[in-house]
């Protein structure tokens, strides 16, 4: 069961892309074809199959479910588990799954995704959802000569958009970075260079099928798996990662309170973020740790959060070697945090920060945690508190890794609990590395 899907112009990755291989490729095809994988899938033969819940490719390629057992979280069961629901021999996540969107065979149609079982048309950053005669899109109405400032709003003759404006040269964008670029074939226009696909960069240069722009740079497609205690992935979490950066393709959610997720499971995904919500434990917390120190040593990147460096805490090896927090007793509480005080930003540079300029609330939860296993705090709270921590740890196989610890609660964020750019530091931190 292969599922690949398109990359439209401004959409959501989705599954992989690619798949144009025949029986008959030869081995350097079915290594591009390999490459190509994207979404959390993996190369298998000359085709893409999502581990996780493909009952042809259980856990790992070919491995194949049998005697009415179903694919759930990359282990053959008789039943679904861990927020799942059984559509055919598979278990989805029907709150994020294009194919299965609110239920089962309900697919999201081209350049939308599903979010919270609905499918929409899910712009990322600073795009805008607008219609036409081919139905929805997503237009940067910053540079967009058709949607200059606002869907429809077309820039006249001798006319290009620039910071959202009709004017006859480009200079707007932040930090000025809009350039004047001419296609091989249509209307002059300004890209913003430092998101543009098309121009990434410099006018020209495009990024390939499965990367996206960001900062300049083509950047491979990034999956992320949330692994929580809730039945399923917070409300407005999900699309608040993705709409962070649209490096951001695919971001999937693992129920640990009722299971510990296989290795299988982990290892699709480029970034794990661990948090603890809805005052509920770990299934096992030693377990857990076991698995995402595991997952680590093989060069995945892992960012934990609140609660799992505070009153429901990660255990295993990851507590032992690699968590930069010490947890502790967590109060919600009012507090805030300014980028501009020097008191509070303490590493003005560290990309961990980048856009990150305020975070404030009266109902959220941090903790009064220490530092551990070399970490040093790159951000605090107006409290006093840690906020972020980074760090140099040793894995397994004696390789130097930078990591990130925060002290701030997912779900918090994704409600509004903690306003500002809360999410911009989620983003930043699944990127670091």
């Amino acid at each position: 069961m292969f599922a690949c899907a398109a990359i439209a112009a401004g959409a959501i990755a989705q599954g992989c892309g690619g798949d144009t291989g025949d029986v008959g490729d030869s081995g350097t095809d079915a290594a591009n074809e390999a490459a190509a994988c994207s979404g959390g899938q993996t190369a298998c033969g000359l085709g893409c199959a999502d581990t996780s819940k493909d009952p042809d490719n259980c856990g790992a390629c070919g491995k194949t479910c049998t005697g009415g057992q179903v694919c759930s979280q990359g282990a053959c069961a008789m039943t679904c588990s861990g927020g799942t629901t059984q559509c055919g021999q598979s278990c989805v996540q029907t709150d994020v799954d294009p194919a299965n969107c609110g239920s089962c065979g309900k697919a999201c149609g081209a350049g939308e995704a599903c979010v919270s079982g609905t499918c929409k048309t899910e712009c990322v950053g600073s795009q805008t959802a607008c219609t036409g005669d081919g139905g929805a899109y997503c237009a940067s109405t910053s540079t967009d000569n058709a949607n200059c400032g606002a869907c429809g709003n077309a820039c006249g003759a001798g006319q290009v958009c620039s910071a959202g404006k009709c004017t006859s040269s480009c200079g707007g964008g932040d930090a000025g970075t809009e350039t004047f670029c001419t296609p091989d074939a249509g209307v002059p226009y300004c890209a913003d260079t430092t998101a543009d696909n098309a121009n990434c960069g410099a006018c020209g240069t495009a990024c390939g099928n499965g990367s996206v722009c960001q900062g300049g740079q083509c950047l491979a497609c990034q999956s992320v798996l949330l692994i929580s205690t809730s039945p399923t992935a917070p409300a407005g979490l999900v699309s608040g990662i993705q709409a962070v950066s649209p490096a951001f393709c695919n971001v999937g959610y693992f129920d640990a309170n009722t299971a510990t997720p296989p290795i299988g499971l982990l290892t699709p995904y480029q970034a794990l973020l661990v948090f603890d919500d809805n005052n509920l434990p770990y299934s096992d917390a030693t377990g857990l740790g076991n698995v995402v120190a595991t997952y680590f040593d093989g060069g995945g990147r892992v960012v934990v959060a609140l609660f799992a460096d505070g009153g429901y805490a990660i255990g295993g090896n990851f507590a032992s070697k690699y968590l930069l927090i010490t947890p502790a007793f967590v109060p919600q509480m009012a507090d805030t945090y300014d980028g501009s005080n020097n008191a509070q930003d303490l590493d003005p540079q560290s990309p961990v920060l980048a856009g990150v300029n305020s975070i404030m609330g009266t109902t959220g939860w941090e903790g009064a945690q220490t530092v551990e296993h070399g970490g040093a705090a790159i951000a605090k709270w107006a409290s006093g508190n840690v906020l972020a921590v980074t760090g140099t740890v040793t894995d397994a196989n004696a390789k130097s890794r930078k990591r990130v610890d925060l002290n701030i609660q997912p779900s918090d964020i994704a409600s509004g609990a903690w306003t500002g750019d809360g999410m911009r530091l989620l983003g930043n931190a699944l990127l670091y590395q």
